[in-house]
């Protein structure tokens, strides 16, 4: 080990946003340490296995949200898992893409999706509601919840289930 950095997480950074910022992070500490290593100015340091982690490549299985999750954690997985694999919902059968979600500000029961006084919809969780702010239904692009759900037929939409 060369050198090393930290840097905090934001509160609303995805994990495509803190990958990008940790490339630019670690190509700036290339420029800094490089040329102190090839003059023999620096030398490494062995790595402490105790210390070294792995994570395994994230699946769409893991990126499912549940009705069963508080707000906090539904919030965070939709940031984690922006752009891959993409947190998702099912949604009457099918998996709907959560690109971007805030706090709720209508009460409903969980798995249940009311829309607010804006139209945009709200998605009951155990502990409170979360707004649907931008979704990717199967096979369409990115669009505002508001039009996603002014789109879905039926008068019932069921969150949770199988794809």
């Amino acid at each position: 080990v060369l050198a090393r950095v930290e840097t905090p997480i934001g509160p609303e950074e995805t994990g495509g946003s803190l990958t990008a910022r940790l490339a630019h992070l670690g190509a700036e500490m290339v420029d800094d340490v490089l040329p102190s290593f090839l003059h023999g100015e620096l030398r490494g340091a062995p790595q402490i296995g105790s210390a070294a982690t792995h994570a395994a490549r994230l699946t769409k299985g893991e990126a499912q949200l549940h009705p069963e999750l508080s707000v906090a954690a539904f919030l965070r997985a939709v940031r984690a898992y922006n752009p891959r694999p993409g947190a998702w919902l099912s949604v009457n059968g099918e998996r709907v893409k959560v690109h971007i979600a805030g706090e709720g500000v209508v009460a409903a029961e969980p798995g249940l999706i009311i829309p607010d006084a804006d139209g945009r919809p709200n998605l009951g969780l155990a502990d409170g509601s979360i707004a649907l702010v931008s979704v990717q239904p199967p096979g369409k692009r990115i669009m505002c919840a508001e039009d996603w759900l002014r789109g879905i037929r039926g008068d019932t939409i069921s969150v949770g289930g199988p794809v």
